[in-house]
């Protein structure tokens, strides 16, 4: 079976990475790229070499954007080269831009290389031949993937998500003035005291192929690389709060060689970094099961959370999270500005008493908005109808809920059914409490705002006018022209229309019922062919047509319900 090739918004899969590299120097100010080396460098370089400060190289393989360019800036990174995707750069551009920034400066030059085979042997190819010709420059391999329990010794663990730290505190001290010397040994000893691992719901997708592996529909890949290689597991789909402990378990199991230690009280950075494709709502859970787990559950102290898109792998819907120990001085490293584009700059004082996160609404007495009392009521054979009707009405939507989504996701956002049951759901909870049934225009008028409290969109606010109106067409009196004006509204024109001429001929009240649903069942059907005029499915072609309205299904589900239950009664 071919493999399916994956849709990317490019010029040409060839030229890809220059063209982005070339996009990114145009639309950022303080960079400049490096001709023929596919490296974006600081337009301040001259400046920096006069004043004798150590300057900062890192880079790797496309396909890890922001990574490294996004974080080239005052405060960070003096230089990043690119190779092709998921391919390090050749020694020769590297080779370039070590000349670059280290000839004529006497405080040297750093480079930060990720632990993978082709990075060391490229950049380290470099890092000989510039020491050849006289150049001053430093090497440190960051490599702190915590999920080989069991860790190659000629290999080592992978360099991940962590290497944004350590960008971040060279590429500080380097601005500060530190000398090359003070930088390696700050960062070699912070190197020791950092983990990361990750997991991901799918695979990447290189330019012109398709995904690098396949994932079941409940499976999920723990501790991958950021090259779209497998992980060291696969495992069944489970909460973001479940996932986020085991991975947080398996970074600090004392069994493994790659574990990072983690003692209660000890003070830490994190990064909840997303590797690609994961929304916002996403990323928040995460991050707050992440937060959440390290400082209530293992009590350490989270001085700094970062939480954003650093290091991808292309496409891929997953994320990492990388703990590493802190002290006030690389805190003051971590805080201080830069003008890179791709870091995060966090506050300090995070709340962890979840209490302190909310604010109460104002206290406002119930009978400010107190209307007039009905003095209609029911007797108990029609409080046990009318309550009976409305159970029935909202179970069927709960029990409808993925036929109405899949009606409405033609046409709209495919949430119709959902957000019918959540105000079922809601009806059914006040339901429960104790009302005075007696009194349909006030049990309307409490069901109005269970369903604009519990719902969204057009079919939360309809229903709230709809309950709202209808308490108003039943606070004097509860005759069955009362009740037939209580559906005047647009979703139910025809079942009123054919209710109301049916009772205004002296049919019977049950035959009249039974004549409006049969007239909306029939209606409904119509709405199959209908262009909408409002609404998300207005913007929708007439090809997707063919199925009838979602809301006009779930009107007829609940008719149909309501007169099951009068037939019954």
């Amino acid at each position: 079976m071919s493999q399916t090739v994956s849709k990317k918004f490019l010029r040409s899969v060839d030229t890809c990475v220059d063209d982005n590299l070339l996009g990114y120097v145009k639309l950022h100010t303080g960079v400049k790229l490096l001709k023929k080396h596919s490296a974006v460098i600081r337009d301040d370089l001259e400046s920096i070499k006069r004043d004798g400060r150590v300057t900062i190289l890192s880079g790797g393989g496309a396909g890890h954007e922001p990574f490294a360019a996004g974080f080239v800036g005052r405060g960070m990174l003096t230089g990043a080269v690119s190779g092709a995707i998921f391919t390090s750069p050749t020694s020769a551009n590297i080779l370039a831009t070590v000349r670059l920034l280290a000839t004529g400066n006497s405080g040297g030059l750093l480079m930060l290389v990720a632990n993978y085979t082709g990075d060391r042997l490229t950049f380290g190819q470099a890092l000989e031949r510039a020491r050849l010709e006289g150049l001053r420059v430093e090497m440190i391999v960051v490599a702190e993937d915590c999920a080989l329990s069991a860790v190659s010794k000629s290999v080592g663990r992978r360099g991940l998500c962590g290497m944004i730290f350590m960008q971040k505190l060279a590429g500080a001290m380097a601005e500060s003035g530190h000398s090359l010397p003070d930088i390696v040994d700050h960062l070699n000893r912070a190197a020791k005291k950092m983990g990361t691992m990750g997991v991901c719901q799918s695979s990447c997708s290189l330019p012109g192929a398709g995904a690098l592996f396949q994932l079941g529909a409940d499976e999920l890949e723990l501790g991958l690389g950021i090259h779209g290689e497998v992980g060291v597991k696969r495992i069944k789909v489970r909460s973001s709060e479940a996932i986020v402990e085991m991975m947080i378990r398996h970074m600090t199991n004392t069994e493994s060689t790659s574990h990072v230690e983690l003692k209660r009280g000890d003070c830490v950075a994190v990064l909840v970094n997303n590797l690609g494709s994961l929304t916002h709502i996403e990323m928040n859970i995460v991050a707050h099961d992440v937060f959440t787990l390290l400082t209530q559950v293992m009590e350490l102290k989270v001085e700094r959370c970062y939480v954003g898109t650093l290091q991808t792998s292309l496409d891929m819907g997953g994320f990492s999270i990388s703990i590493m120990h802190v002290t006030p001085s690389l805190l003051r490293y971590l805080d201080a500005p830069t003008t890179a584009p791709a870091w995060l700059q966090v506050g300090s004082g995070l709340v962890t008493n979840d209490s302190l996160l909310f604010v109460d609404p104002m206290a406002v007495e119930e009978t400010s908005f107190a209307v007039p009392a009905s003095t209609a009521k029911l007797n108990r054979h029609e409080t046990d109808l009318l309550q009976n009707c409305i159970i029935r009405g909202c179970e069927v939507l709960i029990l409808n809920e993925a036929k109405l989504n899949a009606l409405d996701s033609g046409c709209g956002d495919g949430d119709c059914g959902t957000t019918l049951k959540k105000g079922a759901k809601a009806v059914l909870y006040l339901i429960e409490s104790d009302l005075d049934w007696s009194c349909p225009m006030d049990i309307f008028l409490r069901i109005g705002s269970a369903v604009s409290e519990s719902m969204g969109g057009c079919s939360g606010g309809l229903l709230s006018i709809f309950f709202t109106s209808a308490s108003g067409a039943l606070s004097n009196r509860l005759t069955t022209i009362d009740w037939c004006n209580a559906l005047e509204i647009d979703p139910l024109a025809a079942a009123y229309q054919i209710l109301r001429a049916q009772l205004e001929v002296g049919s019977r009240p049950l035959a009249a019922l039974t004549e409006s649903v049969a007239e909306a069942r029939e209606v409904c059907k119509q709405t199959a062919g209908m262009k909408a005029k409002a609404g998300r499915a207005s913007y929708v072609g007439s090809d997707f047509l063919g199925q009838p309205d979602a809301g006009a299904t779930a009107v007829v589900l609940i008719l149909d319900a309501i007169l099951e239950i009068v037939k019954a009664g």
